[in-house]
């Protein structure tokens, strides 16, 4: 029989983070399951976009913890996964099944999704908006302490603010790759502009420079910088539509937003079919969460440089990035759990408490 046991937390980022429009962001608040046989106990994370989706989610995992403290196997855990509305959910308890499954067998997660896997995964590094002296401060030291790309949040409200950050960081650092990613801020007409200006600075490819995955799909034959979408990617459903549109040559996958690790599965299934390169990113996923992604990311895409560079500071569970990458735990599951994870959870079980 399994039990199922989730709490709510808020964990402080190490660095305010900057984006378009003024938005910033310090924290991030966070689902943390426990699913436990009664001798292995597996840990998933759910991180919510917003507070419509939060509320759903707790629902969603509510309606879990029941049902399996009536049926609580691992096939009937498997089911449930599936019929779970919101992709945090989802991605969270099949985490945690996983996890499970990797502890009894004694092997890392990323070993049970892929014998071969590898033992590190490659990150890119963030630089949010900032001024083009802070920028290039941040991605001059990033490269003297061992990465060898970085990716940079574009979208100010005048592109010649942008153009000057991406000047600046070329010529500060002349050997770093460089990933530009505009969140969908500019119409056709201006992205054709946009992208000539930008040409020049060898760059590793642009992501979503429309917000209308057509308006990309328009651009890619042209374009002379490799177009990546992120924003137009959120299901399998529109995983389809990309491919057979030839939408992007990159996809950037983010697991917690597709749902299960399974369903993130087929969508790189899709992508290899059509010869589609992919980054695995996160939705700012918790320590927890983003763990689960690395394990994945050395299970399947081994020798891409992927976007898993969160920082929450101290927490005991965040993976540890060395000179850009991250290398797993030779412990079980995602590694070791936080020593206290346990202690926090009622023994009642299903309970949230949005705090």
């Amino acid at each position: 029989m399994l039990q199922l046991r989730f709490q709510s937390m808020r964990l402080r980022l190490r660095n305010e983070l900057r984006f378009a429009g003024g938005t910033r962001m310090t924290e991030r608040s966070l689902l943390r399951l426990l699913l436990s046989d009664g001798r292995h106990t597996g840990i998933g994370e759910a991180a919510p976009w917003t507070e419509a989706e939060f509320r759903q989610c707790v629902n969603d995992l509510h309606h879990a913890a029941q049902a399996l403290a009536k049926a609580g196997d691992g096939e009937a855990a498997a089911t449930l996964v599936h019929g779970l509305k919101t992709p945090s959910a989802r991605f969270a308890l099949h985490g945690a099944l996983l996890d499970l499954e990797a502890r009894r067998r004694a092997i890392r997660l990323a070993t049970l999704l892929a014998a071969d896997a590898d033992d590190h995964v490659r990150i890119n590094a963030l630089v949010d908006l900032r001024t083009p002296d802070e920028a290039a401060r941040r991605a001059a030291a990033l490269f003297a302490g061992g990465y060898t790309c970085i990716k940079l949040k574009l979208g100010r409200p005048r592109f010649d603010d942008d153009l000057r950050v991406v000047e600046a960081v070329r010529e500060a650092v002349p050997g770093i790759a460089i990933r530009l990613d505009a969140n969908g801020a500019w119409n056709l007409a201006d992205a054709r502009r946009h992208i000539a200006r930008l040409a020049p600075f060898n760059l590793d490819y642009l992501e979503q420079p429309c917000a209308a995955w057509t308006d990309v799909a328009a651009l890619r034959d042209e374009s002379p910088i490799a177009l990546a979408v992120d924003e137009s990617l959120s299901d399998l459903a529109t995983a389809e539509t990309l491919a057979r549109e030839r939408a992007a040559e990159r996809w950037i996958v983010k697991p917690s937003r597709i749902g299960s690790l399974a369903e993130t599965s087929r969508v790189l299934a899709l992508a290899h079919e059509n010869d589609i390169a992919v980054t695995l990113t996160h939705m700012l996923d918790g320590p927890i969460g983003l763990r689960t992604i690395v394990h994945a990311a050395a299970a399947w895409l081994p020798h891409e440089v992927h976007g898993l560079d969160a920082d929450y500071g101290d927490d005991p569970s965040m993976p540890v990035s060395m000179r850009g990458t991250v290398h797993l735990d030779s412990l079980p599951g995602i590694g070791p759990a936080p020593d206290d994870a346990a202690s926090t959870f009622s023994a009642a079980g299903a309970g949230a408490d949005r705090g």
